[in-house]
């Protein structure tokens, strides 16, 4: 049985997010700064399963016609496969793990000290005051339930555009789904049935687990209902992003306010014998959507070039005609101004004292364990799902990859999260709901 809606506001500090691209100039009408933005950011939204990148199965119609009139960014990733790490580097434009980064200003804070005001909704405990994720906004508000809860926000959201005409705002809304478990309401399930897997399998991670590890792998009709059951849970939260931006027309901000969605990180689907996410960084697990429409949009622009989530911060600030990018890694990804030349390579990290490190340039994908000295190379262009290794074929190519990779990792700290207040049972219990607490 689902609990009501837990919000609190806070007046502490705040987080961006930034993605990295070229050749993305500001053009026209869309050339002025928008007066407010909206970050949408999905959890675990897999890239695979949008519309607006290639999917055929229907589970994201509305945000596919977002799409149709924004900016795409074909090839963004996250910096790493696990909220807490993914959402730092998205506030602050720091590498996981970067010196100062847990420290760093966050996107909050300097919107904030321009007059913006902020505001966080947040559905994953994993992105909210428990690791200080409110530092910068202005109100914080948490919504949580014990099954689907993405439209708990309605209320919080209509109120809060309903009082926004006459402001400039910054709104972060953290939507828990697609994220485990896969239950969405009934409607949502019923346009994705499943062919052989038991419905517990949408709650049951063990379940998950154990399908994925059978003996020869799972079927390929194991491997639909996996999809499926994702599909639908992706397709619930599409829903709601339909929703907040009819309310966004409605309450006539559509022409002044700028929408950005993306995800903290992938989801693995057994692709590399493995369901969910934290553990590896192959594509599914870190390559995310990102797709911005700037106010007054009406086509779109599709991007090819490598960009990152610490990207995020430094363009939404370029979005508001904010021209500080102290501290930033990333850059603003919308604007051709002061050299801002292409990223070549984009980095990732997994969770856990032993991390796996993933460097990605146009056209090799090279994955590195240290403490395995295992390394795998992947050609992206031939091979963008990463299933076929060549590193044996390469010998040249995997020590210098590993060269690189080695030096960057060593830059990096082990410590790569904000440390957690001492967890509430409430706390505890919404970590074990989305399978991190056993």
């Amino acid at each position: 049985m689902a609990r009501p809606p837990r919000t609190r506001a806070f007046t502490l500090a705040v987080l961006a997010t930034t993605a990295l691209v070229a050749g993305c100039g500001r053009v026209g009408s869309e050339a002025e700064p928008s007066r407010s933005v909206i970050l949408i950011v999905l959890d675990a939204a897999s890239v695979r399963h949008f519309g607006a990148y290639g999917y055929g199965e229907g589970a994201t119609p509305e945000i596919d016609r977002l799409a149709a009139t924004s900016d795409v960014f074909l090839n963004a990733y996250s910096p790493a496969p696990y909220t807490r790490a993914a959402m730092v580097s998205l506030w602050t434009s720091r590498e996981p793990g970067a010196k100062g980064a847990l420290e760093a200003p966050r996107l909050a804070e300097r919107l904030s000290a321009h007059g913006i005001h902020t505001a966080g909704f947040v559905g994953n405990p994993n992105a909210g005051p428990a690791y200080s994720f409110d530092r910068g906004f202005a109100e914080f508000h948490e919504a949580y339930a014990d099954g689907a809860q993405a439209e708990l926000f309605r209320p919080l959201l209509r109120q809060f555009l309903s009082e926004s005409g006459s402001r400039r705002f910054f709104a972060y809304v953290h939507y828990r789904e697609p994220h485990f478990p896969y239950e969405p309401p009934a409607p949502f399930a019923e346009r994705f049935p499943l062919e052989k897997l038991p419905r517990r399998a949408a709650t049951d991670k063990h379940f998950l687990d154990s399908v994925c590890g059978r003996t020869g792998g799972p079927t390929s009709q194991d491997r639909r209902d996996l999809a499926r059951l994702y599909d639908a849970n992706l397709a619930y939260v599409d829903a709601e992003v339909g929703w907040l931006w009819r309310q966004v027309v409605e309450t006539g901000l559509a022409e002044t306010t700028a929408i950005a969605i993306t995800s903290d990180h992938g989801e693995a689907l057994c692709e590399h014998g493995f369901v969910g996410h934290n553990l590896q960084v192959y594509d599914e697990s870190v390559h995310v959507p990102l797709i911005v429409r700037r106010p007054g949009g009406s086509r779109s622009r599709r991007h090819e070039a490598l960009v990152s989530l610490l990207d995020v911060a430094p363009t939404i600030m370029g979005l508001l005609g904010l021209d500080d990018e102290t501290g930033f890694e990333g850059r603003d990804i919308l604007a051709e101004r002061r050299g801002n030349a292409r990223t070549t390579v984009v980095f990732s990290r997994s969770a856990g004292e032993l991390p796996a490190f993933a460097l990605r340039d146009d056209d090799y994908a090279f994955i590195y364990h240290p403490f395995l000295d295992r390394a795998e190379l992947f050609d992206r262009r031939r091979d963008p799902h990463e299933l076929h290794d060549i590193a044996e074929a390469h010998p040249e190519l995997v020590q210098r990859y590993r060269s690189e990779v080695t030096a960057r990792a060593d830059r990096l700290s082990v410590l790569v999260v904000p440390p957690a207040s001492k967890p509430t049972p409430e706390l505890l219990e919404q970590l074990e709901a989305l399978g991190y607490v056993e």
